[in-house]
């Protein structure tokens, strides 16, 4: 598992090479909203956990912080919860950025979202084909989980890879949960790669 000082190099270089590349649509600004609190989460933590050795007692609450900073459990429960929240809402983004590329390239959108990425997928080239789609189906099976209370319930087995980890969706057994700053490497990687498509060269193909 990552440390947050890991985590927090993590997103200074994630940010730098969104950064590089000239703003022409809103899903860089809004991964770079979510980066930013994610960041700044983690660093207040890895803030206070420097200044353990510093006498704060004159400071509301940092006696409380520590006493509840010190439990493990909380500590776990405290992960989870971020986990959740800032795993929908970079999904959130993710599936308005792949929506509105769908309006753009197709002049129309479908419902479900696997159809959406499946047209999508029809226009990126072959030999990025599988990665791509292997990923978004790690992805959106873990969003769906959540709606079932962490639980995969679809009938059939799957298995998927995030940046270096491997994860194995079994039918109604617990889904391991995603690092959400392997998701938000993963997606600004498809971005880019949806971002390349020239869709007159395809339809005049």
């Amino acid at each position: 598992m990552a440390t947050i000082q890991q985590s927090l190099k993590e997103i200074e270089i994630l940010q730098e090479k969104i950064f590089e590349k000239e703003f022409e649509d809103e899903f860089q600004s809004r991964l770079t909203n979510i980066t930013t609190v994610i960041y700044f989460d983690h660093l207040s933590h890895a803030v206070l956990h420097g200044a353990r050795k510093i006498d704060l007692s004159t400071v509301d609450g940092a006696k409380k912080y520590y006493e509840l900073y010190s439990k493990q459990y909380l500590l776990q429960e405290c992960i989870r919860i971020n986990f959740v929240g800032h795993f929908f809402n970079i999904w959130m983004e993710y599936e308005r950025f792949l929506r509105r590329k769908s309006k753009f390239f197709f002049g129309e959108e479908k419902f479900k979202i696997s159809t959406v990425f499946d047209r999508i997928l029809d226009l990126v080239e072959d030999t990025e084909k599988g990665k791509f789609k292997n990923e978004f189906d790690v992805i959106r099976l873990t969003r769906n989980s959540l709606h079932d209370g962490g639980i995969y319930r679809h009938g059939k087995p799957f298995k998927g890879k995030i940046g270096n980890q491997t994860y194995i969706f079994v039918p109604y057994q617990p889904v391991i949960p995603i690092r959400n700053l392997d998701v938000v490497k993963t997606i600004w990687e498809h971005f880019l790669i949806i971002d390349k498509i020239d869709i007159t060269s395809k339809s005049s193909s």
